[in-house]
Order: C-alpha cells, then sequence, then structure tokens
C-alpha cells in the first residue's frame, strides 16, 4: 500500500512549456467508495484501489493485471475517460499534467505528488487555480458529469 498525497490544479496552457511527449491513458470507473478503477497507459493494464484519508491524502492499492481482462472491463464499464498525460520534473517533484479527450475535452489539469500534506513547493508559472478541493474535477466526478455539460 501506498499513501497518495496529491495537490490538482488547472493549467494555464499559453504558458506550458514545450512538455515531452505523454502516454495515452484510458480508464474506467466500478466504485466511487472506496475508488476502483482500471487503467490501461502504454499497454500497461492496472487495477487500482484508493480510500480517501483526508482531501488531499489517500490510500492506494495498485496491481498489474493482464492486457486482455483489462480491455474485457473497459468494454463493460459505463464510466470511462481518456486523456494524454505528460510528465515534468521541476525541483525534485513530478508534476503530470493531463489533456483531456473525449466529453472532457479542453480541460488541461495538472497534478503534483508531494511528501507530505503540508510540503512547501513553488508553483510553475504555468500553474493556476487549485482545484484539489472541487471534486467536480476529480477523474471518477468526470467520467459521471464531463467538463462539456457545465457550460
Amino acid at each position: 500500500m501506498l499513501q497518495e498525497i496529491e495537490r490538482k490544479f488547472l493549467v494555464i496552457s499559453d504558458r506550458l512549456p514545450k512538455l515531452p511527449k505523454g502516454s495515452k491513458i484510458t480508464q474506467a470507473y466500478f466504485s466511487e467508495k472506496p475508488e476502483i478503477r482500471i487503467r490501461i497507459e502504454n499497454k500497461i493494464a492496472s487495477l487500482t484501489i484508493k480510500q480517501s484519508k483526508s482531501l488531499v491524502s489517500r490510500d492506494e492499492f495498485e496491481y498489474r493485471i493482464p492486457i486482455k481482462d483489462a480491455e474485457y472491463l473497459l468494454s463493460k464499464a459505463q464510466l470511462r475517460i481518456k486523456k494524454t498525460r505528460a510528465t515534468l520534473k521541476l525541483n525534485s517533484l513530478v508534476w503530470q499534467i493531463d489533456f483531456y479527450e473525449g466529453e472532457n475535452k479542453g480541460l488541461i489539469v495538472a497534478e503534483i505528488e508531494l511528501p507530505k500534506e503540508d510540503y512547501a513547493f513553488k508553483k510553475p508559472l504555468w500553474v493556476g487555480k487549485e482545484i484539489t478541493y472541487d471534486f467536480r474535477y476529480r477523474n471518477h466526478s468526470l467520467a459521471k458529469h464531463p467538463y462539456k455539460d457545465w457550460q
């Protein structure tokens, strides 16, 4: 088990630096509490279970599964999202920038995993409003209530 401590922000796209090529991610959700998800990224499939401990901290259990099993489960799931993820290391911290597709197209979110909840870090210029506490931006919520329907 890992503990995931994560903060999320909207991205100011015209300030983004040149990013490395991202990886395509497809994921589906089967439960909200705890969150149970199947993901395929770069032809690697995983089953993940996340249980909230606080607004920024969750216990995370992640297991690799056969790609065929993941493809089957994805085909049966109703709550799915697709995105392309670029990763950028700054000041020894890793930022993941997600470019959503499909019904969430136009949404760009940056996530940073931190070593502890109160860890201080400097936000890059391309990082905008914090959305950690806005549950509409959680992937499970985006699968249920897509960004395109917010306007």
